[in-house]
């Protein structure tokens, strides 16, 4: 009896199991976007947060995907194979968990079109697979009418946020360590975030390489606290003081009053605005970005409350006119390549035939002879009728094993990778930009893997070029690395899979130069090519006019151009496809009518015209497209503008930007490489 009693209390006190698994020693949190913002067809910036509470040790796999709201999931507690409305790669990590630990992940994910998406984690069991943690990252959907502008720390200032302009914040410690991450801002202000508090070498790096590529940084301080001896500190144009107080900046672009001012010297760039001899506003580029340091706070007296603190920001920003409202009738650029016409013309394969059907019928012809009548009439010469049954069978797999051959061969011929390269190359710095469009044409159903880059599209075709047709991305493993990849894309047979690298490094630049001599027909320049190629057919293009220069050989040479515009306005009119109002238009003259039919010959010069048109887009006699995405950094006309010059090359031996496995058997590719050189001496 005492037995029993004693069991039957141990049953009453045990916790019941679904009370032991809400216990969970394992648990996932995070934040996706810029304060939950996201960009569709752009990268979103993700920090996953691990903790162990448990007194085991743990190798997770991790797997960050995007889909539908918890609202709109069938079960309370979904999993990674049942989760409702997943869409696009998944991404994967192995973590080893210690017991009592927690680490922290930054990743980036391709957001997709689809508006009401959330990013989910599920932590899994290695070993067993089975879910430990799940967690749901909410996001909202960015106006496309509205420009991002991020802000790093707590304050809020006023006058920015308007109509046209949101605001986006994230503490330093939560900033992205992939420059991706990036990708959906307009601008980034720092104005009382903690630099002290960056968690990581990668943070500050993808930082300067998000403004190398193009990005604006704002960092606006009164005082040190936090700042300096910090990356970011490294980062400004000036050497920063101590702070003072004056009455007034005196200018009218600044709000009236008392004001706290943080004394510094020009290190280099252009000063914007001073005040008894401080600098108040300095801006310098850094190869295709700019970082401008201001020696006010924008959230303390007078700047709260002042009428002029809206016309400030717009003086300071020059973000220039919001994106165009979107047309429903009219086609919208897939943001993760930024132009309509690029995007048109990625995943075209020209020359590409099937074999004559006349050689079809003549293999089954000679086939029908052998083992018809030459097998009859040489065995009945040779008096050997009985051989047939051995020489028939033969016929049979000579002839099997000649068509597979044939086949395959014709197979490997017709896997066709294409790419569409950009290569930015700054010397004084040695930043090397490198992004390619890579299209791959699958003669059969092939399951692919790919080296650094992210698929966007399993059927990417002419009728629906910003929606993936082939539904088979979502089965795509990404992992991060190094070396990043992605495994397990399958392509179906005719289906063109597309693919998007993207890569910033530190690399010396190949070629240099210097213009000794200039005038209002020829050019001459002094090139050192530490490379092995020669570059044909380059132009180099200068405020002054826009030069030819018809061959760059490898060494230490000087050249000679010969003037082709005396504006690079009229460069683009005519040597480059520009955007009208916002759809696609080939330059005046042209015969491109977006037939099937057209030949790598004459589809080629297309694209080229198309990068032209980019590359100075912005221009005052020009209507630029949403400059996001692979178009992003597309931009020189602001180097131009400053009495830099730029040197356009294209290199007639394509190389591969990124890597198939299988490697597809023919590789075309329109390659443009851009050297930017400081003004002349």
């Amino acid at each position: 009896m005492r037995i029993a009693l004693a069991a039957l209390a141990l049953l009453l006190t045990a916790p019941p199991e679904s009370a032991q698994e809400e216990k969970q020693e394992i648990q996932v949190t995070g934040l996706a976007g810029w304060g939950a913002y996201v960009t569709r067809g752009d990268w979103t910036p993700v920090i996953l947060d691990l903790d162990n509470r448990g007194r085991k040790d743990v190798d997770l796999k991790v797997s960050v995907v995007w889909a539908a709201g918890f609202a709109s999931q069938n079960s309370t507690n979904p999993t990674l194979d049942n989760v409702f409305g997943r869409t696009g790669p998944v991404t994967e990590i192995l973590v080893p968990l210690p017991a009592k630990s927690r680490k922290r992940h930054s990743l980036c994910l391709m957001t997709p079109d689809l508006v009401q998406c959330n990013v989910w984690a599920f932590a899994q069991d290695a070993r067993s697979g089975r879910t430990l943690a799940r967690f749901e990252m909410l996001t909202r959907a960015a106006d496309p009418q509205k420009r991002i502008v991020g802000i790093v720390g707590q304050a809020r200032p006023q006058g920015l946020e308007n109509e046209t302009t949101v605001l986006a914040s994230l503490q330093a410690d939560e900033l992205p360590e992939q420059w991706q991450g990036y990708g959906s801002l307009d601008a980034l202000v720092w104005i009382d975030g903690r630099a002290t508090e960056l968690r990581s070498a990668a943070q500050a790096e993808a930082l300067r390489q998000w403004i190398s590529s193009g990005g604006r940084f704002y960092l606006m301080r009164s005082n040190t606290l936090n700042l300096g001896g910090t990356p970011v500190a490294d980062l400004l144009p000036v050497k920063l003081g101590a702070g003072r107080e004056l009455e007034g900046l005196g200018h009218n672009r600044f709000p009236e009053g008392r004001i706290l001012v943080l004394d510094n010297t020009l290190r280099k760039g252009l000063i914007r605005a001073t005040v008894d001899g401080i600098p108040l506003v300095v801006e310098a580029t850094r190869d295709a970005g700019t970082v401008t340091f201001v020696a006010v706070d924008p959230t303390r007296a007078p700047f709260p409350d002042s009428p002029r603190t809206r016309d400030f920001w717009i003086w300071l920003l020059q973000l220039g006119p919001p994106p165009p409202a979107e047309n429903i009738e009219r086609e919208r650029a897939p943001a993760s390549i930024g132009s309509l016409a690029l995007a048109q013309q990625a995943g075209r394969f020209p020359d590409i035939a099937a074999p004559e059907i006349g050689g079809l019928f003549m293999l089954i012809i000679l086939y029908l002879v052998v083992v018809g009548p030459l097998d009859y009439f040489l065995l009945r010469w040779l008096r050997k009728l009985e051989y047939t049954w051995f020489t028939f069978p033969s016929y049979v797999v000579l002839f099997t094993l000649f068509i597979l051959l044939v086949g395959g061969a014709f197979i490997q011929r017709a896997a066709h990778q294409r790419e569409i390269v950009v290569e930015d190359h700054y010397a004084e710095t040695g930043f090397l930009h490198r992004h390619a469009l890579s299209a791959v044409l699958a003669p059969a159903d092939v399951i692919y893997q790919v080296e650094d880059a992210v698929p966007l599209s399993s059927n990417f075709i002419d009728s629906q070029r910003s929606f993936d047709t082939g539904g088979k991305v979502t089965d795509v493993i990404l992992l991060p690395g190094p070396p990043a990849g992605a495994r397990n894309w399958l392509l179906n047979r005719n289906y063109t899979g597309l693919a998007l690298a993207d890569r910033c490094i530190n690399a010396p630049s190949p070629l240099t130069y210097t213009i000794t001599a200039h005038d209002t027909v020829s050019i001459r320049i002094q090139v050192q090519n530490t490379s092995t190629r020669t570059y044909e057919s380059s132009t180099l293009v200068a405020k002054y006019g826009v030069y030819f220069i018809s061959s760059i050989p490898p060494g230490e040479s000087t050249v000679t151009g010969s003037r082709l515009y005396d504006r690079v306005s009229e460069y683009v009119e005519r040597d480059g496809v520009r955007s009208r109002k916002n759809r696609f238009e080939p330059y005046p003259g042209s015969e491109f009518d977006g037939a099937s039919g057209i030949t790598e010959q004459a589809l080629n010069p297309i694209l080229q015209r198309i990068l032209i048109g980019l590359s100075f887009a912005g221009g005052p006699d020009t209507e630029p497209e949403r400059t996001t995405g692979m178009a992003r950094s597309l931009y020189a006309q602001r180097w131009i503008n400053t009495g830099g010059s730029v040197l356009l090359s294209w290199p007639k031996v394509p190389q591969p930007v990124v890597a198939y496995d299988p490697k597809p058997g023919r590789l075309t590719s329109v390659t443009l490489h851009r050297f930017f050189q400081g003004p002349p001496p």
